[in-house]
Order: C-alpha cells, then structure tokens, then sequence
C-alpha cells in the first residue's frame, strides 16, 4: 500500500492527479480518513467515491481519488475525463479479479484505464493467495515480490481444544493447547470449542475478529458472545453510537457494545461503522463479529482472526435457499491477513479454523493451509 501511496504521492507533487480504486466501502473509507488527516493540512485535497459518497460537481477537483470498483467503472462510463485527468492509478487487491462475482468490476476498470489512458503509471497492489507472475505477464508490468510478513502469522486449524498451526514465515508447525474438555455442542450460533477459545484467547487480553458467512449470522454471533462472555463496556464506543443518527442497527449494537462486543457489516451506516472501527482499534471491543467487509485491506488490531471454511454465494435455489459453496484459497489468505497487523501486533497473529472431526481438520489443512 506504501508503494502505491509514494507513486500518487509523485505525480501529486508534479500538480497531476493520482487515483486508488478500493474493493470495498470500509477500505475506501479508511484510507480517506488517513489521507485526508496526513495529506489535507499540507493542501492536497482528497476525494471518495462510494456508494454513500458521491463526487457530484468535484469529479475532477480533487488531488487523490479514492474509489471502489464499481463506483469507479460507473463514473467513468459517464465522464471519461476521470480516467483521461489522471496520471497515476493504484488498484488495490486485485486478486479478487478472481471472484466469480465482482471480479469483472476488477478486469473492467483496468481496461478502461489501458485503453482511455495508455500513458498512465498503473500500480497493482496483491496480497495473498494471489498469482503475481500471472498477472504481471498478462499486463506487462515489472513485478515487486515480497513472501515475508513483517509480523509472523500462524496459520491452522483448531480441533478438540487443540490449535496445530504452521508458521507463514518459518514454515515452522506446532500446536497450542487451549481447552482440555469441551462440552457436547447444542444449537447454538458457535461451537462450543469456540466460544471457549474464545473466552480464552480474550481473557489473556487479545482481541479477536470473526468472519461470518453473512450479515445475519454476524449479528447473532455478536449478540450470543455478549451475552455469554461477559466482558467490559465499550463506554467511549456507546457515547459515540448514541451521537449516531437512529437506525435499527443501533439498538442491537448497543446491546453488544454494553459487553464489549460488536458486529460490522454492509448495512451498517458510515457513523455506524466509524464507531465499530474505532472502538476496536482502542482496544474497547474485544470481539468483532463480521462480514467480508473487513476482510481486505483495513486495518485492525486483532491478534486472532476466526474464519469459517464456507461462505454464502448470494444465489437462490428455486426455493428461495441460499447455496453455499466452499471459501476460496484467495478469499482465506485476504481474511486471514487481517491478524497480526504490522504497527498493531509484534509478535504473531493467528488465523484459525475449527474442525469438528479429525477427517474435517485433514481436509482443511490440506486445502487452506498448505493448499
């Protein structure tokens, strides 16, 4: 991201415009928030283009642009002076070109900037699970390669009170032992050998982030912990909720953040999220229960990271169910990254899975961790 911030930085300071196109409303926020903090005092003036932030009469007053996607891809097919204007793009996470769903936003918006405006510097910006010799053969561009992580993660699975992880630096494997009895699991929003890893993990003071399959398990998930864990109130995070305009978001978040917990998802408002964000970043919220909207590119303090190993496609059978289908390799390295974050962790972050059985564990580590 660094690399990517002194390239428009440059042809900032030549009075050109520079433009990082982000895959989701919270990255996108989140950076406008930091450069607008670091860079506004200086006079560089900074946009965002989201769903909730249109450009209206600023499509082309503005330094540093920030976009998603498919706001940039829609813009654009309106007013080609947006891509015509700048001279440096940043396309961040960009192996979510891969996504059966969104990854046609991915390949549009680097069409679109190749054809309309060839001269321009292009920097694409991968994380995990991605093939950065493919696509730096498929666009021609010089490829940066860095395989360590400045903060070591341990990467695994946790199967009956035991978490056998392998180290994604060192390669090192080896395990913790967390619980020596769990109780028979009930119907529930988790497992029972999650909720105790859970409050154990909490207890020692780490915070954990959680990513669900959808925004409806998110919710409950966070509400369930609360109830049952009983940790300390978010106190600063409710004062700054109830200045938050009403919602009915509002009510079940304060219900969470009186036990230190918390859910994020698409349908939370900007306030919303800013509150849930922040409250994380202090340390106020201990568990963070989430969507994909966190699972690329922001920057949380959470040591621990629990990742369920299937997700919802959004499609319907013909009775109205959602299918579900496997989590992708690309899709577990970018939610798993979210731990151990370089300037929030020194030691190690940890991205865990849970398997009920010994078959379920093999297949996991098979396909996530060396896979």
């Amino acid at each position: 991201t660094f690399c990517g911030e002194l390239a428009v930085l440059a042809r900032v300071a030549q009075r050109q415009k520079g433009i990082f196109i982000e895959p989701l409303k919270a990255v996108a926020e989140e950076k406008y928030r930091t450069f607008q903090n670091r860079y506004g005092p200086l006079g560089i003036s900074v946009a965002l283009a989201t769903r909730d932030h249109a450009l209206e009469n600023a499509i082309n007053k503005f330094d540093i642009g920030i976009f998603i996607y498919e706001k940039f891809n829609t813009l654009s097919a309106a007013d080609i002076s947006i891509i015509k204007g700048a001279s440096c793009f940043v396309l961040d996470e960009f192996q979510m070109i891969s996504d059966p769903r969104r990854g046609i936003e991915f390949e549009l918006a680097i069409m679109k900037i190749r054809a309309f405006n060839p001269q321009a510097q292009i920097v694409i910006l991968l994380g995990g699970g991605a093939s950065p010799g493919k696509i730096a053969s498929w666009l021609d561009l010089p490829l940066l390669e860095e395989n360590r992580r400045p903060v070591d993660l341990r990467l695994g699975v946790l199967h009956r009170g035991t978490f056998h992880f392998r180290e994604f630096n060192a390669l090192h494997e080896g395990d913790e032992l967390w619980l020596q009895k769990i109780e028979p699991d009930d119907d529930e929003p988790i497992s029972n050998q999650n909720l105790a890893a859970i409050k154990l993990l909490a207890d020692r003071g780490e915070q954990i982030l959680i990513f669900n399959s959808s925004k409806k398990e998110a919710m409950k998930l966070a509400q369930y912990v609360a109830n049952h864990l009983g940790l300390s109130e978010a106190k600063n995070a409710l004062v700054a909720l109830f200045e938050c305009p009403q919602s009915l978001q509002n009510e079940a978040l304060e219900q969470c953040l009186q036990h230190g917990a918390a859910f994020h998802h698409a349908d939370l408002d900007e306030h919303q999220r800013r509150v849930v964000e922040e409250g994380f970043r202090t340390g106020e919220i201990m568990i963070l229960a989430s969507t994909s909207t966190l699972a690329s590119g922001v920057n949380l303090p959470a040591k621990n990271v629990f990742i369920e190993s299937v997700k919802y496609t959004g499609n319907k059978t013909p009775h109205s169910r959602e299918l579900v289908s496997p989590l992708s390799g690309v899709d577990f390295h970018q939610a798993a990254g979210r731990a151990g974050r370089l300037g929030c962790e020194k030691s190690f972050g940890r991205a865990i899975m849970t398997a009920n059985t010994q078959f379920e564990q093999e297949i996991l580590w098979d396909k996530y961790i060396y896979g």
